[in-house]
């Protein structure tokens, strides 16, 4: 198996897509390390080759029906959360979590149409214990999860862990900064889940929400390296929208710093939006992401909390070929100019403007 792993690693060729990029990142990472426990071992060349035939699934998609199906679908399963962090946008969710029925129905179509990876979100998504039972039962599929930590252990002893389950353990930099943005206590609670993950022989990273307060100090190739000594295997350094103007800006900043850690470190590391430039610009709306919200809403992206299609009233697939989308994406590419890195932030009355003529409409 990890000889499978490894051919993934040591392919030469540069990614053409978004989501040959992830699957290298990711593979790389995997790759780091203790070993891990058998089973994830045994399933992960599996979860990678199911990340590249989607590539085809969709690629048909495209040229025989005109339908942009994305690489990646971020759920966000429940809209509660025991933090507070002073940054998060997801307050404005819906409080309730997703139900079993819709989000077996909208995994269950999305696998079929091809995308390859789910990121499993909130709020806190360990609030919402039930949505765990479904990874086992989609066992080819990979799920990421991002997580504050602060259940994993309690819910590593109930025994609700699946194979296809890779964790994303959020820290925003070294103790100090991370408990002023996410609360007191809250680095310790992210490195208490760390060791959790790590006994168990389970893959984790981290992620990092990056703002002009604390870019640097974030993305330190020491603090980096104190992470990978823990066990992390991966990282994402996400750029914070809407967040305060900065000179240069934010997104320039994190593309060095990208740079820098990456000249010093093994670590595979993926910057949100930094990294999406080399792929074609923005990956909003279908081009390689959407995002789901816990009421079921079909939105372009993380950000754009923008939806004409609700996926508890109609198929995945409709939505999708809902010329919406295609506008949105028009819509990016005509208003994106300089250093943005998000074209939709600070236009979003122009978006839906525009866009209320195929049923589109705020979601917040």
């Amino acid at each position: 198996m990890l000889e499978t792993l490894a051919a993934y690693a040591r392919v030469k060729r540069e990614p053409a897509t978004f989501s040959e990029y992830v699957r290298r990142q990711l593979g790389q990472g995997l790759l780091m390390g203790a070993p891990l426990r058998s089973e994830v071992t045994a399933l992960l060349p599996r979860l990678l080759r199911r990340m590249e035939e989607g590539e085809s699934v969709r690629a048909a998609a495209r040229e025989e029906r005109g339908m942009h199906v994305p690489s990646v679908m971020f759920l966000a399963i429940t809209g509660r959360c025991n933090f507070r962090c002073r940054h998060c946008y997801t307050r404005q969710y819906a409080a309730e979590h997703m139900s079993l029925p819709l989000a077996r129905s909208i995994l269950a179509q999305a696998r079929e149409l091809g995308v390859s990876l789910f990121v499993i979100s909130g709020g806190e998504p360990l609030l919402h214990r039930d949505f765990f039972e479904i990874p086992a039962e989609m066992a080819d599929v990979p799920f990421l999860v991002f997580t504050n930590g602060a259940f994993v252990p309690e819910f590593l002893a109930e025994g609700r862990e699946s194979p296809n389950l890779l964790w994303l353990v959020s820290v925003d930099g070294p103790r100090e900064w991370n408990d002023a943005r996410r609360g007191a206590g809250s680095f310790d609670v992210a490195l208490a889940a760390m060791d959790a993950l790590r006994a168990r022989g389970i893959p984790f990273g981290f992620s990092a929400t990056l703002s002009v307060d604390n870019v640097v100090a974030a993305t330190e190739p020491e603090f980096i390296a104190s992470l990978v000594a823990r066990g992390c295997r991966s990282g994402f350094f996400l750029e914070q929208i809407p967040g305060p103007p900065s000179d240069p800006p934010l997104g320039d900043i994190i593309t060095e710093r990208l740079a820098l850690c990456r000249s010093q470190l093994r670590l595979p590391i993926i910057g949100f939006p930094a990294d999406e430039i080399r792929f074609g610009g923005c990956q909003a709306g279908g081009n390689g992401i959407c995002h789901v919200s816990p009421d079921g809403f079909l939105e372009p992206c993380p950000v754009a909390r923008l939806a004409a299609d609700c996926l508890a009233e109609i198929s995945l697939e409709a939505a999708f070929s809902n010329p919406f989308l295609k506008e949105f994406r028009v819509l990016k590419e005509r208003y994106s100019h300089g250093h943005e890195s998000c074209t939709y932030n600070g236009k979003t009355e122009t978006f839906e403007e525009v866009l209320a003529r195929y049923g589109a409409r705020s979601t917040v």
